[in-house]
């Protein structure tokens, strides 16, 4: 039997057979959820593909257990940004999923609505999009009940939607009607709540609405506060976009004090080196709030919390990841400003390293920062004999 073009597609996954002559049994299921479990992505794909691959092949891709590896593999390219293969992973269930129980059941939905986010996220046809989330949260919606939540996030697609779309007087009254409905529900639909007040905020910035702007994403922070936890990493994360936000409405005030706030509860509950999101979280925070000092004419301040958000990123992200860079470049800087010349050269030289690996070493931006570096090295050699006479 001929495969549909999408499972030929999703046939080009494989790269070789991690589970010899497995179909979609629940042993090739366990085998790629171990290597799930060990964050072997890689491995995890070519179970579940070739899994699924062997019985699309023969025909026999028509049953529950083929569903599930489809499912999981779907969700899987999502994780590690591989969205456009996602596509193809949800179509093919959801052909699946109307083959098994029609168009009025649970898991139909569901695809659906997995199916609208990604081919939204990948640029693709919006008008289905829009078609497919607003046919998931209708479908909800009528099973009532526990389906509840699937509504909510089925809406807040729907809105995202909406966004790309660029139609945002709809989305906004979708976000409304999220909100709504999620603090009748409570704690278990926070994060729409959360994603709604994020895009109600957007859509007040491209109005020009800077103080309804600055509300909702006030209302993020405190739900997330409220239903997980100060701690949390999405509460750090809300409020560093909130002081975000206040800095580029002019307020550095206010947001100094934000994220003077941020620093100062991170500090009372300092996370592991091993907790690498709350770190990377706590380097953002420092380095922005660097910032801002800076442009309160606070040059001491600054330098410190530059230094302190190299600590965090090299913990949070590693000492040559492109996030880190950025601190380096600012630091570099900045020691260079406070004649701290040896600090500054390796700093600079960092910068090179990461922008060799990220670029390749012919790259505009490597080549510059090869020179500059040069003429720190010069620099700093002319002040050493000066210093000897």
């Amino acid at each position: 039997m001929m495969m549909t073009r999408a499972a030929a597609v999703l046939f080009l996954l494989a790269i070789s057979a991690a589970l010899a002559g497995a179909g979609p049994t629940e042993d090739a299921l366990r085998v790629g959820e171990e290597a799930f479990a060990k964050k072997e992505y890689a491995s995890a794909v070519t179970t579940w593909t070739n899994a699924y691959n062997e019985r699309a092949t023969a025909g026999t891709a028509d049953d529950e257990t083929c569903a599930t590896v489809l499912l999981k593999l779907a969700d899987l390219l999502v994780q590690v940004g591989r969205a456009k293969e996602a596509v193809v992973c949800y179509e093919n269930l959801l052909v699946l999923r109307r083959k098994l129980g029609g168009e009025e059941n649970l898991e139909m939905h569901k695809a659906k609505r997995a199916l609208a986010a990604q081919i939204a996220n990948t640029g693709g046809n919006l008008d289905r999009a829009e078609q497919l989330a607003r046919e998931a949260a209708d479908g909800f919606g009528k099973l009532g009940g526990e389906s509840s939540e699937d509504r909510l996030v089925a809406m807040t697609t729907l809105a995202g939607v909406l966004l790309v779309k660029k139609e945002r007087i709809d989305a906004h009254e979708i976000y409304s009607q999220v909100l709504a409905l999620s603090e009748k529900d409570g704690a278990k639909s926070m994060k729409c709540a959360v994603e709604a007040c994020n895009g109600m905020a957007a859509i007040a910035d491209f109005f020009g609405r800077s103080k309804d702007k600055l509300q909702y994403m006030r209302k993020a922070v405190d739900l997330s506060r409220q239903h997980l936890g100060a701690h949390d990493p999405a509460t750090y994360l809300a409020r560093i976009d909130y002081a975000g936000a206040q800095s580029a409405s002019g307020l550095n005030t206010d947001a100094k004090a934000t994220y003077e706030g941020i620093l100062a509860d991170l500090e009372k509950k300092p996370p592991s080196p091993s907790e690498r999101v709350l770190q990377q979280r706590w380097a953002v925070a420092a380095y922005r709030l660097a910032y801002v000092e800076s442009a309160l004419d606070h040059p001491d301040r600054t330098y410190e919390l530059a230094k302190e958000a190299l600590v965090h990123a090299k913990s949070g992200w590693g000492d040559l990841d492109a996030n880190t860079m950025a601190v380096y470049l600012d630091l570099a800087k900045l020691h260079i400003m406070h004649k701290n010349f040896d600090e500054g050269v390796k700093c600079y030289q960092k910068v090179l390293d990461i922008r060799r690996r990220e670029l390749g070493p012919d790259h505009e931006s490597t080549r510059e920062t090869q020179k500059i570096l040069n003429e720190l090295l010069e620099d700093v050699r002319k002040a050493r004999e000066a210093a000897k006479k």
